[in-house]
């Protein structure tokens, strides 16, 4: 008879089933918290697993590639982008880059939404090497419960 598994609290709103998951456990922590901050003693820790994963996708977006020894392929070529011409495909191209990236690196991490946006108020992208980025994402584990990363990203101003 297989066992049923045991439901555990991710946070006030959402629960999951799964033996492997360690949320919410007070003895077992899943990483840092970004940015890096300490309480005197320790620096603070991350026990919820998506919001270590949001952690853990900031981390290597931001990583370049050839950054780390040993794992050349380890990150995105994103600010590498940052200083070429932009053709009017630099956005997808970007894109490209973070989809890449996440299924070798994060396999586990379904991506449900993907938005890179030049900034421009005008209309006329003025600002063509600032780049609004956007995912929202969800662990396969539990397709259910959405997180979203965001962050800003330019490149020499001109």
């Amino acid at each position: 008879m297989a066992e049923k598994p045991i439901d555990f609290v991710l946070d006030d709103t959402h629960t999951t089933a799964g033996i492997s998951v360690f949320d919410n456990e007070p003895d077992i922590a899943l990483g840092l918290k970004l940015p890096i901050t300490a309480d005197g003693t320790y620096f603070d820790q991350e026990y919820i697993s998506i919001k270590q994963v949001r952690h853990n996708i900031m981390n290597l977006i931001l990583t370049l590639k050839n950054e780390r020894i040993m794992q050349p392929t380890l990150g995105t070529n994103i600010y590498s982008m940052m200083f070429e011409q932009d053709d009017g495909t630099m956005s997808v191209r970007i894109e490209d880059s973070i989809r890449e990236t996440l299924s070798i690196w994060l396999p586990f991490v379904n991506l449900d939404s993907l938005e890179v946006l030049t900034e421009g108020g005008d209309g006329l992208q003025t600002n063509r090497n600032v780049f609004h980025i956007s995912l929202t994402f969800s662990l396969q584990q539990d397709p259910t419960m959405l997180e979203t990363v965001s962050f800003k990203m330019s490149g020499p101003e001109l």
